[in-house]
């Protein structure tokens, strides 16, 4: 570490670390470099500084290639049962080694559903979120999930918050309409018939048009 003003050493850092995780060393140096000049850190950001990104990397090549496998998997008609066992196999390992892993949690998940097993992919779905409040892709499929239970309020909810969270999103988007619709359907229908009878009694005034 050196002085920017004169050029002079400050302080110098060796460090040893295995090839396979460089950044142990690089994080080595730049934990010094803080301590040294005295700059004042929160306790997650010195943390986050002793955990260098090489100790999660196997953690995310392992759910990355899990990910590739289940869509190989899902690609397939039938659902490819022997990719599907392999992909979850990769999910559960990554889980394994990093508990807060959300993105292989969710799709644990859809392997749950996928082979109807409902309430563990309900249990894991709400995990996912659990560890990852903003998880998108978790919320949806949550509400997905309860639509196909007919449990149209908590779907609705849940797609409330996942439109709020992407509102731009167009699946999300017609997924709302269509359960707001079909749940209110009843009720357009029977005030569909009262707006006909006014519009056949009063052909002339545009209210009942402009009401139905």
């Amino acid at each position: 570490i050196v002085e920017a003003s004169n050029g002079k050493i400050r302080k110098t850092i060796v460090t040893e670390t295995t090839t396979q995780h460089p950044q142990e060393a690089v994080s080595e140096i730049a934990l010094n470099l803080v301590e040294n000049l005295a700059v004042p850190l929160e306790p997650v950001q010195k943390t986050a500084i002793q955990k260098p990104i090489s100790a999660n990397f196997e953690n995310y090549r392992t759910t990355i290639n899990s990910i590739r496998v289940f869509r190989q998997a899902t690609h397939q008609t039938p659902t490819n049962a022997t990719l599907l066992a392999q992909a979850e196999t990769g999910f559960k390992r990554a889980i394994s080694e990093q508990a807060q892993n959300a993105h292989a949690t969710y799709y644990l998940g859809r392997i749950y559903e996928l082979r109807e097993n409902m309430s563990e992919a309900e249990t894991t779905y709400r995990k996912a979120l659990a560890l990852d409040f903003e998880h998108i892709m978790a919320r949806y499929h949550l509400a997905l999930l309860f639509k196909k239970q007919g449990r149209t309020s908590e779907a609705l909810s849940e797609l409330e918050q996942t439109l709020h969270q992407s509102p731009l999103n167009p699946d999300i988007q017609t997924t709302l309409s269509g359960l707001f619709f079909s749940q209110y359907e009843q009720t357009f229908q029977s005030l569909t018939v009262p707006l006909e009878d006014m519009i056949k009694a009063a052909p002339d005034d545009p209210t009942g048009y402009y009401e139905l």
